[in-house]
Order: structure tokens, then sequence, then C-alpha cells
């Protein structure tokens, strides 16, 4: 798809944002008290711009699920790869702070939350999760590459934002907010991420990998 005026005024908004906010949930693709969090910060944050997980097959409220047919967000023409699956990225049109959305073909398919994604034997759900955290990291670091200058500061919000910090950390600033009432319960995923990431950052076990690489589950 050609970009258009809209594609180019967004790759725009995101190079000349004070700062890029990563999200797994927004007022599009909702959840926990987190949403309304994010809702807000469209809304007085607005030389920010917040980048998210699209879920194509989220339930949604009557009259939201024609957000595109009535021009709530649109494709922007912008196409990433992004390992083996195609990434189209979709953004909000209206004033506030724009959401930036990353279609990954195949990920991001939870129903009644971004987190219930379905299990794909032998992978439950929780792994399936963790495999879409990761494809989250690669189409967030492709995007920036693409349309971010280096030095830019990138603000995660829990830990399924962890591998797209984890892959920019040496390009740009990073900060991580982990919400405790809601983490608080990720024994699980935390022992999952810190076989992978926890020898890196205190300087043991093999070196980090190079940007744009992240281990994925073989098939």
């Amino acid at each position: 798809m050609t970009i258009d005026e809209f594609g180019k005024d967004i790759l725009k908004k995101i190079a000349g944002a004070q700062f890029v906010m990563l999200r797994y949930e927004t007022e599009f693709t909702p959840c926990t008290g987190i949403t309304a969090v994010t809702k807000q910060e469209r809304r007085h944050f607005a030389n920010g711009v917040v980048v998210a997980p699209w879920c194509p097959n989220l339930k949604r409220k009557a009259g939201d699920e024609s957000c595109r047919i009535k021009g709530r967000f649109r494709d922007t023409g912008v196409t990433l790869g992004v390992h083996d699956a195609a990434c189209r990225v979709l953004a909000t049109t209206d004033e506030f702070a724009p959401i930036v959305f990353l279609e990954v073909a195949g990920h991001f398919l939870g129903r009644e939350t971004p987190y219930d994604t379905p299990a794909e034997p032998p992978v439950d759900s929780l792994g399936t999760l963790k495999t879409d955290t990761l494809y989250f990291g690669l189409a967030v670091e492709a995007l920036l590459r693409h349309a971010r200058p280096v030095g830019s500061f990138v603000w995660g919000a829990d830990w399924e934002t962890v591998p797209a910090l984890f892959l920019l950390r040496n390009r740009h600033h990073i900060s991580l907010t982990l919400h405790n009432t809601f983490d608080e319960c990720i024994a699980k995923e935390a022992d999952a991420f810190d076989e992978t990431f926890a020898p890196v950052w205190h300087g043991q076990g093999p070196p980090a990998a190079p940007l744009g690489q992240v281990r994925l589950p073989c098939n």
C-alpha cells in the first residue's frame, strides 16, 4: 500500500515526539485500569506517541466493532518485516497523542483481553503471550529504527514491554513502569524472562543478541 499524507504525518509525529510510550492495552484494546491510565496519558501528554499491539480478534463493546469504518483509526500504509511475519502500522485519527498500533500477522489474538491469547499446542496460552511479547519487541524496534532518531526516550509499562526495551537499550534511553497490583502474580513469566535476560543484565552468560534479534521458540 502506498503511504499517503496521513501515513507521512504519523511518521513525522513519531520522529518528532518528545517520548514514546509502549503500552500493551489502550482504550481500543482494553482490559484493566491501565486502560484508563493510557486514555488519560493520550490527553495530557500531547507531545508523546503511544505504541501498542493491535488485537484483531478482541471482543469489543457495541459500537466499537466498526471503529476503522468510523475513522477512529486507519491504516498508515507503512508495513514492516518482523521476523517471519508482516506487520501493518495503524494509527488513530483523533486530536489526542496518536496511538500507533502494530498489527503482526498471526499474533496478538486475544479475544476477551489482549492477554488471553489462544493456546497453540504444545504451547499453552501463557507461552503464546510470551511469544507475542517478543514479536511486539521486534515490531517496535523495526518501527523506531524506521521512524525515530537515535537517543530518544522510550517509556514502557509492564513486563510485556520488556523485550522491546531490551532491544532498544543501545539506541535509546529507556524506562520501565511496573504496576504492582497487576504484576504481583507473574511468577512464571518472571522466571521465564529471567532465564533469558537476567544473565545478560548482570554481566553473566553469553553476550546480548545484536539489535533486531530475539531468540524465538522453534516450531
